[in-house]
């Protein structure tokens, strides 16, 4: 997040000349607050009370376009006829509603416009953004208070999505979903490009529910996808990301380490996941990995199944993590995660590599036939600041901008600290607060108490 670096100073003289006479009537202006399901087409009432004598409107109202998509509006009140709409995509995605008529119209209680959506599914809030503004027939500022509209969706809520599963040829494979309130569940299979809905039989069982087995999986179901239709009476029907299955031959093991994207110097983990392991014996396990660009700290969430394992920092033949163990009576380890890998920072990208020594031995010390799946370790771009926030000066009640530019940035977060707090503050959209998840915040209006603000 970038924070505001420099500090605000607001005049405190007020110039009356300076400012537009203002209105003794104080409207309310109200967006809808809607649950809705993802794909659904919505209508955002704009209801209006105690607004008389009003010549120009000028509104306009914040929104996420990943969430929502604008279709136009509708069911515009007879007595302000001629009122435009239209969404704005830059500097923020916003909804721009306009009306002037000098003759002046009045709305003492009701709705003045109905706004057309699609929902993409998430949860978000509708600002009135600091900008806008109603003036009557006598060019007077009408102050009106606000109530920001709102979309979450309706259940279900998905919790934990499927995932990738690699048994060995003959073995069963499960596949599972964790959504709250759901009440029905079917599974489904992607054979080329169709998606089939699964039924019970001999291969496929518990199709209906939050677990998936599959029975003594064949070489020829090797790539197949599979994904879950997860529903809530009453409520709406959501698909479950898809995962894939891997057929591995007998006598097969697949080592994995799971990739990531890290910004520098952070610690962060990596699992270490096997394929199901039937009568495991012992292990050596060398992960090759430079301590130039990595500093290694502790094993972390290791199977239970896996008492007295070692893990040592070895430098011959080449930089690498031994991981070994032995018993004295085989164990079977289920699909999943071995044991996490925990890194303090990461100084560029990198990898983390199985070497060609690591073995996996079975009953009889015999070796398993080993797949590997190294980590590619990337660094996110750093983002460089171009061009920092200057400070500004205004007037109390009217409106200031700060801006940032950079480079390489994907997100924003303004924020604030007062003359008497030590403590930066996040901002939160809507108030007297604009853009403040974008690369320009716009206060309005102005206040006195911000005098001496960063």
């Amino acid at each position: 997040p970038l924070h505001l670096r420099r500090t605000v100073f607001f005049l405190a003289l007020f110039l009356g000349l300076f400012s537009s006479a203002v209105s003794a009537q104080n409207a309310h202006l109200a967006l809808s607050q809607l649950q809705a399901c993802p794909g659904d087409e919505i209508v955002f009432s704009l209801t209006v009370e105690d607004l008389y004598d009003a010549a120009a409107i000028s509104l306009f109202i914040g929104y996420d376009s990943t969430v929502l998509t604008y279709n136009g509006h509708t069911n515009v009140h007879p007595q302000f006829g001629g009122l435009l709409t239209n969404a704005i995509p830059t500097p923020q995605t916003r909804l721009g509603i306009l009306w002037n008529n000098l003759a002046g119209a009045s709305l003492p209680s009701g709705v003045l416009v109905d706004l057309l959506f699609t929902y993409h599914g998430g949860d978000i809030s509708l600002p009135f953004r600091p900008e806008s503004e109603i003036v009557d027939i006598n060019i007077n500022i009408i102050p009106f208070s606000t109530s920001d509209g709102a979309i979450s969706s309706l259940p279900p809520y998905m919790l934990e999505q499927p995932q990738n599963s690699s048994v060995t040829e003959g073995a069963n494979a499960l596949f599972t979903v964790l959504a709250d309130q759901a009440t029905a569940y079917q599974w489904y299979e992607k054979q080329g490009n169709s998606w089939l809905a699964l039924q019970n039989d001999a291969t496929y069982n518990n199709v209906q529910s939050a677990a998936l087995t599959i029975n003594a999986v064949s070489p020829a179901m090797d790539g197949r996808y599979y994904a879950c239709e997860v529903s809530a009476a009453g409520a709406c029907t959501v698909f479950s990301d898809s995962a894939s299955l891997s057929v591995l031959e007998p006598g097969t093991v697949l080592l994995s380490l799971a990739d990531k994207q890290l910004c520098p110097q952070q610690p962060f983990s990596v699992p270490l996941q096997t394929s199901a392991i039937t009568g495991l014996t012992a292990f050596d396990i060398d992960i090759a990995f430079d301590p130039a660009l990595l500093c290694f700290d502790q094993i972390t969430q290791v199977n239970p199944l896996l008492t007295n394992l070692s893990v040592e920092v070895l430098t011959t033949p080449i930089n690498h993590l031994a991981l070994s163990w032995s018993g004295t009576n085989g164990i079977n380890i289920a699909e999943g995660q071995m044991l996490v890998l925990n890194f303090e920072n990461l100084l560029a990208t990198t990898s983390l590599q199985f070497m060609d020594d690591t073995e996996i031995l079975g009953p009889g010390q015999v070796p398993f036939n080993l797949i590997f799946q190294d980590a590619a370790l990337e660094l996110w771009p750093t983002p460089q600041i171009t061009s920092q926030p200057a400070n500004q000066s205004a007037y109390p009640n009217e409106s200031v901008s700060f801006s940032v530019q950079a480079s390489a940035v994907t997100a924003y977060q303004w924020y604030e600290k007062s003359s008497a707090s030590a403590n930066w503050q996040a901002l939160n959209e809507g108030g007297n607060y604009a853009g403040v998840n974008s690369s320009t915040l716009q206060i309005a209006p102005v206040l006195e108490e911000y005098d001496g603000y960063a």
